[in-house]
């Protein structure tokens, strides 16, 4: 499996998370962030820095850690760096970037990603991979969500969060 094809699929597993979000916030005017690392070419080594809104003892950072463990024995390259911030996972983060520390993956409710890390342009947008194949379907990633559904994620026309 390809870094693109791993990097998608850690980001749809994340952000499945959101699934008890509400829908989608005000636009905003958020500058386009740098990528800060280049992806890895398949099979070198791979840190991804991963913040939670979970407690560690919570049922769901249990359910979230036995995705990891599964993912990082099926990617024996791939291994994530966990920080289980609880409920300030979204200030701790934004202040964290603000200062230069590199995250990759954030979970959190939509509408306070939405209030604070994409209008400070602190999250990247998404749509990139939406037409990526899906895993295990043949189809785009874009077409495997509810129809409707995925738009009411849109800010100014581009997708920084899916459901």
């Amino acid at each position: 499996m390809n870094t693109k094809k791993i990097f998608v699929f850690t980001l749809v597993l994340i952000t499945m998370l959101l699934s008890a979000a509400c829908g989608g916030a005000a636009p905003t005017t958020a500058p386009q962030p740098e990528a800060t690392q280049p992806p890895a070419p398949a099979g070198e080594p791979v840190t991804l820095v991963f913040w939670s809104m979970w407690n560690e003892p919570e049922p769901q950072a249990k359910v979230i850690a036995g995705w990891i463990k599964d993912f990082e024995a099926q990617n024996p390259n791939i291994k994530f760096e966990v920080v289980w911030n609880g409920r300030e996972n979204q200030t701790k983060a934004r202040t964290a970037l603000a200062s230069g520390t590199v995250i990759d993956l954030v979970d959190q409710d939509t509408d306070q990603i939405a209030g604070g890390m994409i209008s400070e342009g602190l999250a990247y947008p998404l749509d990139e991979f939406l037409t990526q194949t899906a895993l295990d379907e043949n189809v785009p990633i874009k077409d495997v969500f509810t129809p409707g559904v995925l738009d009411t994620f849109m800010i100014e026309g581009k997708h920084y969060h899916w459901p």
